[in-house]
């Protein structure tokens, strides 16, 4: 593997939280939940930003929810070319922050007062070689 395609994570920290019960939805069905998720980044030198964003909202859930977690990842080499990384921030970064993610949202709901959500688990080669599936 190639010095400039090697990464580290420097930090992450949880940039939005949103949860909003729905009172006029009262249910005890299992409801199928279908999150949306999206990777968005940034690279300045060799520190590229990476945000994950989970949303759950749909029609006939009693909540909605927003989670936001941002990584920054240094990588090894000074220069690294930004056509490159894009694979690298949809993919490996995405899923270095997503079990965060996924924590926040099962502790969120948990303390919304709705067992515990816990979103199955995503493979992001999938998601970034078809975009429109997630």
């Amino acid at each position: 593997m190639s010095k400039e395609y090697q990464f580290t994570l420097q930090d992450f920290f949880c940039e939005e939280i949103r949860f909003q019960r729905i009172p006029s939805v009262q249910t005890t069905e299992n409801i199928e939940i279908s999150p949306s998720v999206k990777v968005n980044h940034g690279l300045s030198g060799n520190m590229m930003t990476v945000s994950l964003r989970v949303e759950v909202s749909q029609l006939g859930l009693p909540f909605s929810l927003v989670v936001t977690m941002v990584g920054r990842f240094i990588f090894a080499d000074s220069e690294v070319d930004a056509e490159k990384v894009v694979r690298i921030a949809r993919i490996n970064c995405a899923s270095i922050l997503f079990p965060f993610a996924r924590e926040v949202v099962a502790d969120v709901t948990r303390r919304g007062g709705f067992p515990s959500l816990l979103l199955p688990p995503i493979n992001f080669v999938e998601v970034h070689n078809n975009p429109a599936r997630v």
